[in-house]
């Protein structure tokens, strides 16, 4: 099943050991469902590789029929390569139908840890660094939070300088940050060093989906939008579950105008996890409502984003003033100009959304709704203002 020789098993045994854990995750959860009436049961014991066969009496008593090699513990190894695919093929139609994708995504960096571990602690530190950076990243409305988590990358850079995570998140934190400054000398700076540091993320690991979605983020706050389409879209294939590749996916395609493509994937991407989950995606989707001018349903996801915990910031309060004055809703509008105002007075977030799409002709229409909705940055509204 895994092509390998007896002579290289126990070099590979962290593989067999992260395979065996997801079979006996799906065995659980076949007897728990489909199989739940099946005679004959298979078992994967904790702390070793050989199946037990349980044959289920009609009259429910159990006989446990133990199969044991008594061979050498290499060998044994050995023998369970072939034994979980045979585990695998009794699951049949049913394993490879089911929604195996539910687990992928967490099976997938489980098993990367566990092989990280068993091949350099260093780099398993330096990955664990960088992941809690990406978990940071959003909302990039925020200088001095991007400031913080470009220091865990660099960190994460200095820990294991070939580790591609390190450079392809401190590549994405300088690409927000060239594109949210109005400094044109600064941003262009900023932008020189996020391409160089995606084109180092993929010198080190060509094939990482992280490093792909890189320099994908890079191509597009240089304004080449083919080409970051292309380069996200790569991404994708190699990690299709991962959502912070959706993050930046969903925002790329977003400022591209393909909503009704934001729409699908971010909807299929929810429909896979938990429930309560906040990322950026989910504002990207309620964005796209509001373009294909869906104002009730973009109010009505960004409230639902909200909730989940997505990313707060200027952005969707500004949509959502624009997407009330478009429904007429001006009291509501009013009140949230307040809000815009209140926490955010010095943020020109419509002048970064008329440089940020593709179409500037979008960024108008955001920008046009939050001026009619009554914010005028150059003349904020009192706290005395019945308008």
């Amino acid at each position: 099943m895994y092509g390998y020789e007896p002579d290289e098993i126990e070099q590979r045994e962290s593989v067999v050991r992260v395979d065996a854990g997801r079979i006996r995750r799906k065995l659980a959860d076949y007897y728990g469902a489909e199989g739940s009436s099946t005679l004959t049961r298979i078992d994967l014991p904790m702390g070793g590789y050989v199946p037990v066969f349980h044959a289920i009496a009609d009259d429910s008593r159990t006989r446990d029929l133990i199969f044991q090699s008594g061979r050498a513990r290499r060998k044994t190894l050995f023998l369970t390569t072939a034994l979980v695919g045979a585990c695998l093929l009794s699951l049949g139609v049913w394993y490879f139908q089911s929604d195996h994708s539910q687990l992928t995504a967490e099976d997938t960096e489980e098993n990367r840890r566990t092989v990280l571990f068993d091949t350099s602690p260093k780099r398993l530190q330096s990955a664990n660094l960088a992941e809690q950076g990406r978990d940071m990243i959003f909302p990039a409305f925020n200088p001095e939070r991007l400031r913080a988590d470009l220091l865990i990358f660099e960190s994460a850079m200095q820990i294991d300088e070939t580790y591609e995570g390190g450079y392809a998140g401190a590549s994405q934190i300088q690409g927000l940050k060239s594109l949210l400054t109005t400094d044109k000398a600064k941003s262009e700076s900023l932008l020189g060093h996020s391409v160089s540091l995606s084109k180092k993320a993929l010198d080190l690991s060509p094939t990482s989906a992280w490093a792909l979605s890189a320099r994908a983020w890079a191509e597009f706050a240089s304004g080449n939008y083919d080409e970051a389409r292309s380069w996200s879209e790569k991404a994708q294939l190699l990690d299709p579950l991962n959502p912070h590749l959706l993050e930046f996916n969903a925002l790329i395609l977003l400022y591209s105008g393909e909503f009704e493509r934001v729409i699908k994937e971010t909807s299929q991407m929810l429909a896979q996890m938990d429930g309560d989950a906040g990322y950026v995606f989910r504002n990207a989707r309620a964005a796209s409502y509001f373009h294909m001018k869906n104002y009730s349903k973009s109010i009505e996801d960004f409230e639902t984003a909200i909730a989940k915990g997505a990313p707060m910031g200027p952005v969707p309060v500004a949509y959502m003033m624009a997407g009330n004055h478009y429904l007429g809703r001006e009291d509501r509008a009013v009140e949230l100009v307040r809000k815009y105002e209140s926490n955010w007075p010095d943020n020109r977030v419509d002048l970064i959304f008329l440089s940020l799409f593709e179409n500037p002709a979008l960024g108008e229409q955001l920008a046009q709704g939050m001026y009619a909705a009554g914010w005028n940055p150059d003349q904020p509204m009192n706290q005395g203002d019945s308008r």
